[in-house]
């Protein structure tokens, strides 16, 4: 990957709201996914990325593939570097 990408701040307000989501019974998957989910919300951090040919189903998949360690960001087992670093680190195999 040529495009270096940096950890964002963590997204604490857009957290709460996405382990809300999940506890009222929406899947992971669809948090991840979904309108004004992760995906979203990582894509308009990381657009970047689509210089180096990583698609915005590129990046859902990674995501998706790091659905556990964002599990565990959200209900306070991790902290944000490390989901975060586990999602960076999946991108740059990636490419």
């Amino acid at each position: 990957m040529s495009t270096t990408l940096h950890a964002p701040d963590e997204p604490t307000a857009q957290a709460a709201r996405w382990r809300e989501r999940v506890v009222d019974g929406e899947s992971l998957s669809s948090v991840i996914s979904g309108d004004d989910g992760i995906t979203d919300w990582a894509w308009h951090r990381w657009r970047a990325i689509e210089a180096d040919g990583v698609s915005r189903a590129d990046l859902n998949k990674v995501l998706e593939q790091s659905s556990r360690e964002l599990w565990l960001w959200l209900v306070g087992e991790r902290t944000w570097s490390q989901a975060i670093g586990t999602v960076l680190g999946r991108l740059s195999r990636r490419t």
